[in-house]
């Protein structure tokens, strides 16, 4: 049978999908017109393993290493006023839009364009910035596997200095540095910095005194490989094939453990964190607001890239994950699940790191400590371009394909009207946040 208010034909519980969609301001094309069976695709085992998938895709260095530094950054508490402003009016309306597209079409990122094909260079773009980005975010596992297996050698290699990697200006940790701090460096710190600098998938190391970064004078010495870090960046990448080559079958299972694994960590890591000396004057560093810094436009700039960043819209991943929902899923009821989770960590996070950081500063006498974080906002992946596919696809949604149409389509598989908050946002707001 047939919905005449989305147009979605039915029979024996699959749905079928018009492939070419007509203007907003017509009648929606019966369900004889050019239509196609949606492929068969399998589905989750159940609600529990979409929502993990989604907080397990979503959570990352984002929340853990970039929200506490632009809180801090852009006046501590006060921060929080923006960041949930995008957040309601940008972040969790996208993540409505995106995952509701793929549950609505079972199709990714590029197929599900079929909606508004004119549009299809979204799906294409989005996919290509989604592949760039793995590239260099599979470097991240490529270090962790490095620090993890170093941790079984008889001793730490950063833990203190003498190593031939080591500098005249290193200095071992628990010494008070607090006269000479611009003059000497902690033996963790140098040997991060000596010892991977990977240029696509090839891992590259300065001959002398690099060990984890491998820093050179500049792009035209590369350096030799770094053979330690072409293994864990192969095991990184065998590592992902595992987890996915059998579809949501796999991944399904895998994230039980993937997502809860770190939160256990991120507990432990706050219990002993908040236990150390210090630990309260770096939690004043990181919620002590200063509501004078809301004047600045720079401050609600970083609070919109962050939002749109860890909520990882535009990029086709979301799109993804909800194309393997049930047709009648209740996505909205999980996005906002996982919404909370995601913005409850990027908080939670902030407290575990600067607690640690409270405690460096106590040991080593250096106010802050927080020029730690400035690195980690470099590889921040946000910007122009996630902003301009946002615009994007609220616009072909909304004001081509039509937000009342696509509000039936939705209420058609969640049971419910959409809220007009959202079809404001989807319409107007969003658009303009971004």
């Amino acid at each position: 049978m047939t919905n005449k208010e989305t147009g979605i034909h039915q029979e024996n519980g699959t749905h079928l999908i018009p492939d070419a969609m007509v203007p907003p301001n017509k009648e929606t094309p019966p369900a004889t017109e050019n239509l196609r069976i949606t492929p068969e695709r399998d589905v989750w085992g159940n609600g529990m393993e979409f929502v993990l998938a989604c907080v397990g895709f979503a959570v990352g260095l984002g929340n853990i290493w970039r929200f506490p530094y632009l809180c801090y950054k852009n006046g501590g508490g006060a921060f929080l006023i923006p960041y949930f402003v995008y957040a309601i009016g940008g972040g969790i309306p996208m993540m409505f839009l995106e995952v509701g597209l793929g549950q609505f079409m079972s199709q990714g990122n590029i197929s599900i364009w079929n909606i508004c094909p004119i549009f299809k260079g979204i799906g294409i773009g989005s996919t290509v910035m989604t592949a760039m980005a793995n590239i260099y975010y599979i470097v991240v596992f490529c270090w962790a596997l490095h620090y993890f297996f170093a941790c079984f050698g008889s001793s730490l290699p950063w833990a203190s200095c003498g190593n031939p990697w080591n500098t005249v200006h290193c200095l071992d940790i628990g010494s008070n540095r607090s006269e000479i701090a611009d003059k000497v460096t902690d033996p963790a710190v140098e040997y991060w910095e000596l010892m991977d600098n990977l240029v696509l998938f090839f891992v590259l190391a300065r001959k002398s005194r690099n060990r984890v970064l491998g820093v050179t004078n500049g792009l035209e010495e590369v350096g030799g490989l770094q053979w330690e870090l072409v293994g864990t960046l192969f095991l990184a990448w065998i590592m992902v094939y595992c987890c996915i080559f059998k579809g949501v079958r796999s991944t399904g299972k895998v994230v039980y453990f993937t997502t809860t694994f770190p939160y256990l960590m991120l507990i432990v890591l706050f219990i002993r964190g908040v236990t150390l000396p210090g630990a309260m004057d770096g939690l004043i560093f990181y919620l002590k607001p200063d509501f004078t810094k809301l004047l600045q436009s720079q401050v609600w700039i970083d609070a919109g890239t962050q939002v749109f960043f860890s909520y990882c819209v535009a990029i086709g991943g979301l799109v993804a994950l909800g194309s393997y929902n049930e047709y009648h899923t209740d996505y909205v009821r999980d996005c906002t699940i996982i919404a909370i989770i995601n913005s409850s960590t990027s908080l939670f996070g902030g407290l575990v790191i600067f607690s640690v950081l409270g405690y460096m500063s106590f040991v080593s006498g250096i106010p802050g400590g927080i020029y730690v974080f400035q690195i980690f906002d470099y590889y921040a992946a946000s910007g122009m371009v996630l902003l301009f596919f946002i615009l994007c696809e609220c616009g072909a949604i909304s004001w081509f394909y039509g937000v009342t149409r696509w509000s039936n389509n939705v209420e058609e598989m969640i049971g419910r009207p959409v809220n007009l908050w959202i079809k404001f946002c989807w319409t107007f707001f969003t658009p303009f946040l971004s």
